[in-house]
């Protein structure tokens, strides 16, 4: 990627509202998703470049994509045919009020946690998906690994991921747009979302994970 169209990729994010929550998925079936009203929604993302546009703009693009009210997202055909790919296969698309998601060209599609002005990045195979304002991991075929049951969650590292409930984000300092996660209680899982270490320690008293 060039440094014209990362640039142009960073400023989308932040027009966009990248740290919004994705709304809060609802209980039924896929069947009965697919029936509902969908809402139509402008989008951004990073076309594959052609003969006739070498370097082409990341957008936006009018209606796009639409959301229905499980908080699923749902890329119109035309633009899934049009978006560039990363090395896992997946598209990424900047939803403005609604947050960051991946997306396959088959149009499976999952929201995900905002990370450096872009989508958060797969680590040990894994990255943090985002239902409403819970936090858990999938793959890179967008399968959910591990449930959003966690109100924060840092990155895998080691084979374990450090957890919170009950904490929040708060600016670094006044008027700051970089954030900080405190209070709540803290812990550690592994990759198959079990608790290795209990979720009830202050951060600054929290042991390590077990080796």
């Amino acid at each position: 990627m060039t440094r014209t169209r990362t640039i142009a990729l960073l400023i989308l994010c932040t027009t966009l509202a990248c740290s919004g929550s994705a709304p809060v998925p609802a209980s039924g079936s896929a069947a009965e998703a697919e029936k509902a009203p969908c809402t139509p929604r402008e989008c951004s993302y990073l076309p594959a470049p052609s003969e006739a546009v070498f370097e082409p703009e990341p957008g936006p693009h009018p209606d796009c994509c639409c959301t229905r009210a499980d908080g699923s997202l749902q890329v119109q055909p035309g633009h899934l045919r049009r978006m560039q790919l990363d090395e896992n296969g997946l598209a990424t698309v900047f939803v403005p009020g609604l947050g960051v998601a991946y997306v396959r060209r088959d149009g499976k599609s999952t929201w995900v946690h905002p990370f450096d002005n872009g989508a958060d990045s797969f680590v040990e195979g894994l990255a943090r998906t985002v239902q409403g304002s819970r936090i858990g991991f999938v793959d890179t075929s967008l399968d959910i690994v591990i449930e959003p049951a966690w109100d924060f969650a840092f990155p895998f590292s080691n084979g374990v991921a450090l957890v919170c409930q009950g904490c929040q984000a708060v600016p670094v300092g006044p008027g700051d747009e970089h954030q900080e996660v405190v209070g709540g209680t803290w812990g550690y899982i592994d990759r198959a979302g079990k608790v290795v270490v209990p979720v009830t320690y202050a951060r600054d008293r929290l042991p390590p994970p077990p080796a």
